[in-house]
């Protein structure tokens, strides 16, 4: 079944909010987000995604990119807090309590992420103005 994807590059000062998660067989950090819901318009699922899973409140700045994946395409959003900026882990509710997968969230270094195939693609398309605004020098 297909399902696209909505996520979002919150930046703040040089960090982007990430969350890890674990699963039995791997564990991984990645931007926040996660299916869209039928009638759900790609920015909204994007603040959704965020608010749920490291319980910050979001303003979108611009689309970013697409990709396909294994079910579908996902979007990437560039994003701000517009709430304060402090993370705290959420849960996706797809999943139990006993069997959430994420595990933590956290503003990283842009620089020790810039690997990352989420965030050197975001890297790849912000602006100058962007970067300099958001405080990354690479």
């Amino acid at each position: 079944m297909k399902r696209n994807r909505a996520f979002s590059a919150i930046i703040h000062d040089g960090k982007i909010a990430m969350v890890k998660h674990e699963r039995s067989d791997n564990s991984f950090w990645t931007l926040p987000g996660g299916g869209v819901e039928e009638g759900e318009g790609l920015e909204d699922a994007a603040i959704r995604e965020a608010e749920e899973e490291v319980n910050l409140k979001i303003t979108i700045i611009r689309y970013l990119f697409n990709t396909e994946y294994t079910k579908g395409t996902e979007y990437c959003f560039l994003a701000i807090p517009s709430e304060g900026c402090e993370l705290k882990l959420g849960c996706d509710p797809e999943f139990g309590d006993n069997d959430q997968i994420l595990k933590e969230a956290a503003w990283i270094d842009i620089n020790e992420v810039r690997e990352d195939k989420q965030v050197s693609k975001v890297l790849e398309v912000l602006t100058d103005e962007e970067m300099k605004a958001f405080n990354i020098v690479l």
